[in-house]
């Protein structure tokens, strides 16, 4: 579960930083319908894969999973809108793989599941 999990964080950012207009306008609420069915249904599916990798954590499941998207989300939004190029290569691959190298220092947030990684 927890490598299924990862693999969620790796295709948000991967999707972010190679579709940042779209990646933007998903979350712009005010843009949204979220009374349509179809994007209801995407949100469901993306809540419950996330669900299914962190549900073998016990009660701390939902806080991981906010936290996990928080930090996932934020190094995206950070990184599409420039404002850690500082800190990160230019190119697009490059910059996925070290966005993705920091989402793996998460694994100590989840000290229950370190066996599965």
């Amino acid at each position: 579960p927890m490598l299924q999990f990862r693999a969620v964080g790796e295709g948000y950012i991967s999707f972010a930083i190679e579709r940042p207009n779209l990646f933007r306008l998903m979350f712009r609420g005010e843009l949204l319908d979220m009374q349509n069915e179809e994007l209801k249904e995407a949100s469901n599916q993306l809540n419950d894969l996330n669900q299914d990798g962190l549900g073998k954590l016990g009660d701390a499941s939902m806080d991981l999973q906010v936290l996990s998207w928080a930090v996932v989300h934020g190094l995206s939004t950070l990184a599409i809108d420039s404002q850690l190029d500082d800190h990160l290569p230019h190119d697009k691959e490059t910059r996925s793989q070290t966005l993705l190298k920091l989402i793996r220092y998460m694994g100590p947030a989840f000290p229950q599941a370190q066996g599965e990684a």
